[in-house]
């Protein structure tokens, strides 16, 4: 179960007094992230989520825990400048940073129902409720395991929310396991569902920056053009995102037989469509 909080992290945070504190860094939005944590406190407790797996090798490359003191300037620094770039997330627990640091690395990878693994972006802000949405009560406090809150800032530009789910049995991680939780269909199809109303949220919000729309006409033409998109066989986002981003650009296709047509030729890759249909704009 999660919530949306109306009163900010830090409030919140502080309210939350037993326990350890961490913060998890995502490093695609941090820069050298173990260097600005030592700039900002030098003396805090840090590991690599990737130390010592499969991921070894990249370890710098993927995320940051780092344990906070009561008085540690880091929750400035989330608040103000990591949280508003979907670069942190706020976690609490009573457990030490090993037991922590061990339970997110036995669900770095997690199985499917269809068998294949899939790796799980637990740091990731901006998908997290859709995650949290999907599961009952009980699987999300194994998922959570000694983790007792999660904070969180999901900013998609013009909609920042933040988020509090809680865990109300947390229990030690499973000891030395891999690939050990799992996901039902019932998650998967909730999953799914939430990612393909961010994507289009989120396109929403691009198309009504890009084209100077306010955001109801853009969420209307947008939810129109995405069910065109489908119903001509372009599924993946780069490709929709495209179809939408050419009929805003150029809505005289509407009217070109030959574009038409060739949008609706689904024995030709959509890739492949597109290009075409670009090609023959400049000749118009």
């Amino acid at each position: 179960m999660i919530k949306k909080l109306d009163i900010t992290a830090r409030n919140l945070f502080l309210t939350l007094t037993e326990g350890n504190r961490y913060l998890l860094l995502e490093t695609d939005f941090i820069h050298k992230p173990a260097e600005q944590v030592d700039d900002v406190d030098f003396f805090t407790e840090k590991e690599w989520l990737w130390d010592n797996t499969f991921l070894d090798e990249h370890q710098e490359d993927g995320p940051l825990l780092v344990k906070m003191d009561e008085d540690s300037s880091l929750l400035t620094e989330y608040l103000n400048n990591w949280a508003p770039k979907n670069a942190a997330i706020l976690l609490l627990s009573h457990y030490d940073i090993d037991k922590v640091l061990q339970h997110l690395q036995s669900i770095i990878l997690i199985m499917k129902p269809d068998g294949n693994q899939s790796r799980l972006r637990l740091h990731e802000p901006r998908k997290l409720a859709g995650l949290f949405d999907a599961l009952d009560e009980k699987t999300q406090s194994t998922l959570m395991g000694p983790i007792e809150h999660i904070l969180w800032l999901e900013n998609c530009g013009h909609d920042q929310t933040w988020y509090q789910t809680s865990n109300k049995s947390p229990h030690l991680p499973r000891h030395n396991e891999v690939r050990w939780f799992h996901f039902n269909h019932e998650h998967m199809n909730r999953l799914n569902k939430f990612e393909e109303e961010w994507f289009i949220r989120s396109l929403a919000w691009q198309i009504a920056d890009e084209h100077k729309l306010g955001i109801e006409q853009a969420q209307q033409q947008t939810n129109t053009l995405c069910q065109q998109a489908l119903q001509n066989g372009f599924t993946a986002e780069q490709d929709i995102t495209e179809y939408c981003s050419l009929h805003l650009k150029h809505p005289e296709i509407v009217n070109n037989r030959s574009c038409t047509i060739l949008l609706q030729e689904q024995s030709i890759p959509p890739h492949a469509r597109l290009a075409r249909i670009q090609r023959q704009l400049r000749l118009i």
